[in-house]
């Protein structure tokens, strides 16, 4: 297999939880908030989710020769990924508008995206790809995609809400515990171990969406 049509397949892979989380907010909000926006954010996402890929793996590389990766990985990028969520949406605008919780939202899930995307192909460069891979990689995008959703709303409610350190504490602590299952990748131990963060997603991801709904009940 080329490495564009394996790109293409891991591309399309991570695009899918994507896919998810659009069915879901108009399924259940359609008409709450500004389309364009919303697809804004989710396109931003994707392009800071990227670059912050790249520089995951760069440090992957070259800083492990030199310090303990784990500490970075663990302590340094869940917090540098929601203090970037949290810069984002600090304009005054967005301050008691319920649609920064969408907007959030959509930045999260394209960031999760595209992050996934970087470290799932990185790997697969290694020869290891097969059907038990591609499927390991869904759920791992699925992992990635639901919890950097789930911080998302929880920086956006927290803007909303006036309540920006207790959210943004959270955000935090939910990215350290799924970066926590990510020492795996670091150590490159099988695939498999790294997506044992859905457990973790899921239900931060399900507590979030109550807080979107919970932003319209206010703004009624």
């Amino acid at each position: 297999m080329t490495a564009g049509l394996e790109f293409e397949i891991i591309a399309g892979i991570s695009i899918m939880p994507v896919i998810y989380v659009l069915y879901d907010v108009w399924k259940n909000f359609e008409d709450k908030f500004d389309d364009r926006r919303f697809f804004f954010y989710l396109v931003f996402g994707f392009i800071a989710g990227a670059i912050l890929s790249v520089f995951f793996l760069m440090l992957d590389y070259s800083a492990m020769q030199y310090i303990d990766m784990t500490i970075i990985l663990i302590i340094f990028f869940p917090m540098v990924i929601e203090m970037l969520k949290f810069i984002v949406f600090q304009r005054k605008s967005f301050v008691k508008n319920y649609e920064t919780l969408f907007f959030s939202y959509a930045f999260g899930s394209g960031l999760g995206s595209a992050f996934s995307l970087g470290l799932v192909y990185h790997l697969s460069l290694g020869g290891i790809s097969n059907n038990l891979f591609y499927l390991i990689a869904l759920i791992f995008s699925f992992e990635m995609v639901l919890s950097n959703s789930s911080t998302g709303i929880y920086i956006g409610y927290g803007i909303f809400s006036l309540k920006r350190r207790f959210y943004l504490t959270n955000a935090i602590i939910v990215e350290f515990l799924v970066f926590f299952t990510l020492l795996p990748y670091v150590w490159v131990f099988p695939f498999i171990y790294d997506i044992s963060g859905i457990i973790i997603a899921i239900p931060f991801f399900y507590y979030a969406r109550k807080l979107l709904y919970s932003s319209l009940e206010v703004r009624k």
